[in-house]
């Protein structure tokens, strides 16, 4: 099991005894929001899990220690019970942890390391983030997100103590969701600026398939359709990785993440996540979702614009091919069809006689030039995939011959607009 661990940082308020309640859980009357929050959260901790009390030396003799405030009067101090002792009264035994005021930049740094040493790996963490005084909320979010990565630590709660609301039962409002977007937002970056949708497949399991194994979640509906849309994104970008051409030109693919952008977008949910959903949106707009071989050239597009050369170049030959069957007549889903098409460059770029009428007619809609640029893909696409041993080149060069004999595709084949 990994351990879990509930980090919360100690202020130096006067505080003064309140109802807190998260959720909709009973609420629970401290004056210390930690307390409150620990025997919400953290009933289920056994004793390997962890929890971690942060605090400074002003914070520690105000409100670990009794006795730590002054009348404001007197100026003598006052009885007061400080956390040590409210954690104790619970069955609760731990010992802060010292970190500096966060006074200067060196101190936030030192701040950031000393709560960054204390997780280990896998590690599921509860924040509470009430009392993280000036820099250390944003502190809290890098640590976040630094730890997720080297650590591999799983946020289960963010939470902050409303004390200042006016109201009976102060609410502890649960910000995770904050965390959850920044994991969709780099997730969804990876997918728009690297056609990668790894991260966002991953979210979808991690976060969406809990909520619909238990089928009764309020966050059901908004469940399935992000997994839905996590499911469609996969297959776009497995497609475009692997060239399934006829996935890409038959357009079913294109055509069903349109339907669950469309229906993802008609479902309220975390405001902010909607123009990330905008941007999935445009970064496949452009391909058709009907059928259309103009696809297998957008494909290309992708593939570059994504440094995916070697599906680039497979793209761009597959799909010459694709396009003379298409304008030819011929069936592009057939083997001997393509082949026709492809005795037909073989003839005229070795000067050969072919007297199969089809190869002919075929023939007829070959440019000599578009002849030679399809030969120059192959040396290029053999160069790669034989790992560069028969014929080096250098990456730079296949990543500009690629651009280039694509532009050049485009001029011969007139093809101004995809």
């Amino acid at each position: 099991m990994n351990r879990k661990v509930f980090i919360s940082f100690l202020g130096t308020g006067d505080y003064t005894p309140v109802k807190y309640q998260i959720n909709e859980l009973k609420p629970i009357e401290s004056k210390y929001v930690q307390i409150a929050s620990y025997q919400s959260l953290c009933k289920h901790f056994s004793n390997s899990d962890k929890i971690l009390i942060f605090s400074t030396p002003t914070a520690f003799k105000t409100n670990w220690l009794d006795n730590g405030h002054k009348d404001k009067i007197t100026k003598e101090p006052k009885s007061n019970i400080g956390l040590n002792n409210c954690f104790k009264k619970i069955g609760v035994h731990t010992d802060p942890i010292e970190i500096p005021e966060g006074k200067s930049e060196s101190e936030i740094w030192k701040i950031f390391q000393t709560v960054y040493d204390q997780l280990e790996h896998n590690d599921e963490v509860y924040f509470d983030i009430t009392h993280s005084l000036r820099s250390i909320p944003m502190l809290n979010m890098v640590l976040i997100n630094y730890a997720k990565l080297l650590k591999e630590i799983t946020v289960k709660g963010i939470f902050y103590g409303a004390f200042e609301v006016e109201s009976e039962i102060k609410p502890i409002w649960d910000l995770t969701s904050f965390s959850e977007l920044q994991d969709w937002t780099l997730a969804a970056a990876g997918f728009i600026h690297y056609g990668q949708s790894k991260g966002i497949k991953d979210l979808a399991h991690q976060e969406v398939m809990p909520i619909l194994r238990n089928g009764y979640d309020e966050n059901l509906m908004i469940a399935k359709e992000f997994f839905q849309l996590a499911k469609s994104i996969d297959a776009v970008t497995d497609a475009l990785a692997t060239n399934r051409g006829n996935e890409i030109v038959e357009g079913k693919i294109f055509e069903n993440l349109k339907n669950n952008i469309e229906n993802i977008s008609n479902i309220t949910f975390i405001p902010p996540f909607k123009p990330i959903i905008e941007l999935i949106e445009q970064k496949t707009s452009w391909f058709n979702s009907d059928k259309d071989i103009m696809n297998g050239f957008r494909a290309v597009e992708w593939c570059i614009e994504h440094n995916l050369l070697q599906q680039g170049y497979t793209m761009l030959q597959e799909n010459i091919f694709t396009y003379y069957c298409h304008i030819a007549g011929l069936n592009y889903k057939n083997i001997n069809d393509r082949k026709i098409v492809s005795d037909a460059f073989y003839a005229i770029n070795n000067k050969l006689k072919n007297d199969d009428p089809k190869v002919k007619l075929v023939q007829q809609l070959i440019s000599f030039e578009m002849a030679k640029l399809y030969e120059s893909l192959t040396q290029d696409r053999n160069d790669i995939n034989h790992a560069g041993f028969k014929r080096a080149n250098s990456a730079d060069n296949l990543r500009n011959n690629l651009l280039s004999k694509w532009n050049k595709c485009k001029i011969l084949l007139k093809l101004s607009q995809l």
